[in-house]
């Protein structure tokens, strides 16, 4: 259930994975936001789903996560409700979400198309 055979990813399981991720990362945020290593911290909040999941469905659901931020949806960095992140924050967060895939150990399993989706969206903020 991770995936078809020639690796396409299941919308309904990108969807459910990029729910868990955004919130694990919401969890990892405050606790580095409150002194806790990175490292441990994200080994304490990543969910079993993106270890779990296929490889295919991981990376999707990052591009989208991380899509999310670039967009300025998704972070809740001394923002309000009612106003849009700033570029450094939107970068910020961005930079904090790979930062959290690679101490949970989940970026080893992005694919490349999903590593390049996340470089373009770091891009894209820069550039805006």
């Amino acid at each position: 259930a991770g995936g078809t055979e020639d690796g396409a990813a299941d919308e309904e399981e990108v969807r459910a994975v990029r729910s868990h991720l955004l919130s694990s990362f919401r969890q990892y945020a405050r606790r580095v936001g409150d002194g806790a290593a990175p490292a441990s911290a994200a080994r304490s909040v990543a969910p079993p789903s993106l270890g779990a999941c296929h490889p295919s469905v991981l990376s999707c659901a990052a591009a989208a996560a991380s899509a999310e931020l670039a967009s300025g949806g998704g972070t809740r960095r001394g923002t309000s409700a009612s106003s849009s992140p700033s570029l450094g924050t939107r970068l910020a967060a961005h930079v904090d979400l790979v930062n959290y895939l690679r101490h949970s150990g989940a970026y080893r399993r992005v694919t490349p198309a999903g590593r390049i989706a996340l470089a373009d969206h770091a891009e894209m903020i820069a550039a805006a």
